[in-house]
């Protein structure tokens, strides 16, 4: 960690941290010490892009809301990050919210589910969502979010029109897998 920052801090480069403290099992892959040293430099990045459970974990905090991760971005923010992107998944907007389970949309579309992504600037809160998509294995949509907000800021976008750029490239690659994994799996019916 002290290796990265010490490079990072001398290039004058956009950077964003995902903060990463466990695997897609709930396994931990990163040790407290890790996570400490991630801590002391949330400061030297522009963007810190955390899940849901690892920000309760390094928040100390559970997030069942919305409401919730607004108050994780805030403690985030309040121990040095200049801005968040809590990636929330399918929580609902307010603590008593009627959405209705994910594990009930398994047909391909959103059936009245989104997944919803928190932006705090350290002043304001912005929304960013997309319809559910059922999918076997969505690994990796992290990074494929984060790779269109890089380049969006590379070619001059505002931050929040690069996690709007990266929201809709995963959304439009999950409808894509699942279509493709729809047509592969009629081909094998017959």
């Amino acid at each position: 960690v002290e290796a990265v920052f010490e490079w990072l801090l001398t290039r004058e480069i956009f950077s964003l941290l995902d903060f990463t403290v466990s695997g897609p099992a709930g396994e931990t892959v990163l040790t407290q010490r890790g996570v400490e040293a991630l801590m002391e430099h949330l400061g030297d990045t522009d963007i810190v892009s955390v899940n849901r459970r690892d920000a309760e974990l390094i928040t100390g905090g559970e997030i069942e809301s919305l409401d919730d991760a607004q108050v994780a971005a805030q403690r985030l923010v309040q121990r040095g990050s200049r801005n968040v992107l809590l990636r929330c998944g399918g929580l609902p907007l307010r603590f008593h919210g009627t959405q209705p389970s994910l594990r009930t949309a398994r047909n391909g579309d959103s059936s009245g589910n989104f997944m919803r992504d928190l932006f705090f600037d350290g002043e304001e809160f912005a929304i960013f969502e997309a319809p559910f998509v059922a999918v076997d294995n969505a690994s990796g949509a992290s990074s494929a979010l984060h790779i269109p907000i890089l380049a969006g800021i590379g070619r001059g976008l505002s931050l929040e029109e690069s996690i709007q750029q990266g929201k809709r490239y995963v959304t439009d690659s999950l409808r894509q897998a699942y279509v493709s994994s729809k047509a592969s799996f009629e081909d094998h019916r017959s």
